[in-house]
């Protein structure tokens, strides 16, 4: 298990999260709180991400770019 940093900014605390969850300053996680343990949940995060890539891989099939991609 890793640890995660609490600072205070003016009357906010804010959670520093690492950068392998690539997360971005938009996205809203879910949280729960069970017997002392924070539970955060990233799915509508990890959707977002899907949905870009998706986005993406259409946009290249549309100018060709996948046949260059796949070779």
């Amino acid at each position: 298990m890793r640890d995660l940093k609490v600072k205070q900014l003016g009357e906010l605390k804010v959670l520093i999260l690492p950068d392998d969850l690539a997360l971005l300053p938009v996205d809203q996680l879910s949280y729960e709180i069970r017997e002392n343990k924070l539970i955060l949940d990233s799915q509508s995060a990890a959707i977002r991400h899907d949905r870009e890539l998706i986005e993406k891989r259409f946009t290249d099939f549309a100018h060709d770019d996948w046949w260059i991609k796949m070779r």
